[in-house]
């Protein structure tokens, strides 16, 4: 019994060293573009939200972290309902986690895990918008109170993650 459970487990190793290698130039560089697109070129310095400059760095590491979040969240989703996006994910996945230190890999899955989980309640409730901003602001060191300033960094977060969903559903076609 051992002996099919470890033959068995060598099986499933390899087919993972197999899905592994068919992640091809193709998925890396959709995964690359989008990478490019939504967590690179975001155009988000802070600026509009009143994010003082000694903050502006705090700011942008925690905007890439949600952004890169957001593109995991959606291709995870889109993955399991389509076999077609998985190639996609793994793509991505390399590219949000590199080989770097495992220290430094667990504490990136732990931002990551947090963001999926701040954008969701972002977009479950309407009723505490204000509250996720102030949230968010508050966890960089920014405490922002103006309602206009916090509705905008709220709207532009749902937003973001409707562009994103559009562009991921868009990119479907490329991936046959």
């Amino acid at each position: 019994m051992r002996w099919f459970q470890k033959r068995r487990a060598r099986r499933a190793a390899q087919e993972n060293v197999n899905q592994a290698a068919e992640v091809t130039e193709k998925f890396t560089d959709i995964a690359r573009e989008l990478m490019k697109g939504f967590v690179d070129a975001t155009g988000l310095d802070g600026n509009q939200f009143g994010v003082p400059d000694n903050l502006r760095r705090q700011f942008s590491a925690k905007a890439r972290i949600y952004n890169e979040s957001i593109i995991l969240a959606l291709l995870t989703s889109k993955a399991q309902q389509d076999s077609s996006y998985k190639n996609l994910l793994i793509a991505f996945e390399r590219l949000v986690f590199p080989g770097t230190q495992a220290e430094s890999g667990v504490a990136k899955l732990s931002q990551v895990n947090e963001a999926v989980r701040n954008v969701a309640e972002l977009l479950r409730s309407k009723e505490s918008e204000m509250r996720w901003a102030r949230s968010w602001l508050s966890s960089i060191g920014r405490e922002e109170t103006n309602p206009v300033t916090l509705g905008l960094f709220a709207w532009y977060w749902m937003e973001r993650y409707k562009a994103i969903s559009l562009a991921i559903g868009d990119i479907r076609a490329l991936l046959t």
